[in-house]
């Protein structure tokens, strides 16, 4: 995918949704053989909330091209949250075969295999996401939870920390709340005893 396409890729996510979708339905109507526009038809209509339309967009994409690592991983991202887990795992690991520096397609990897059960899978998936780029707030939650699930207490916890560092960098509140909660619960404190502190809503 080239840059020029990523540019439109961004821009229509900065866009009303619906001006985003006619715009890829007027490229298609012009050039129906054209990858990149299938790809974005699929984002629009993701962001509009019709996955399954979503989801035939993306087949069509990779009918055209079929070493396009982004639209492996979005189909994998629909597909998962369609429920259809293990065809979601094929998808993004054939986007990590076409692009193994795919931080985000291991992290998500490692999301579906943890849904399945396989922590020690997921965690693989989320070390090898955090060697890629270690400022992913949300690897650092989802391996706390799953040496957590294993019995590596001290390992979640400095997870969790981890998490709640990176999530208060960025002002995220929610989620550091959410990483914050976590480890007290965690850490199963008595009541008189000093808490992690939360945040307040901004």
């Amino acid at each position: 995918m080239n840059l020029f396409h990523k540019f439109l890729i961004a821009f229509n996510g900065l866009r009303n949704k619906q001006d985003a979708l006619a715009d890829s339905n007027k490229a298609l109507r012009i050039k129906p053989s054209d990858a990149i526009d299938y790809y974005n038809r699929g984002n629009a209509r993701y962001r509009s909330g019709d996955k399954q339309s979503a989801l035939t967009n993306y087949n069509k994409a990779l009918r055209i091209n079929p070493s396009d690592a982004e639209a492996y991983y979005n189909r994998g991202i629909v597909r998962s949250q369609l429920g259809e887990k293990q065809r979601a795992l094929a998808d993004f690991n054939e986007a990590l075969r076409i692009n193994p520096g795919f931080a985000e397609a291991y992290y998500n990897r490692g999301v579906v295999r943890l849904q399945l059960g396989d922590d020690r899978g997921a965690i693989a998936d989320f070390n090898a996401a955090l060697q890629i780029n270690p400022k992913l707030a949300d690897v650092y939650y989802q391996r706390g939870n799953s040496r957590s699930q294993l019995g590596d207490k001290e390992g979640a916890i400095a997870d969790f920390l981890k998490a709640a560092d990176l999530f208060g960098e960025r002002k995220d509140t929610d989620n550091y709340n959410r990483a914050i909660n976590t480890l007290n619960k965690l850490h199963d404190r008595p009541s008189h005893q000093k808490q992690y502190p939360t945040l307040p809503l901004q």
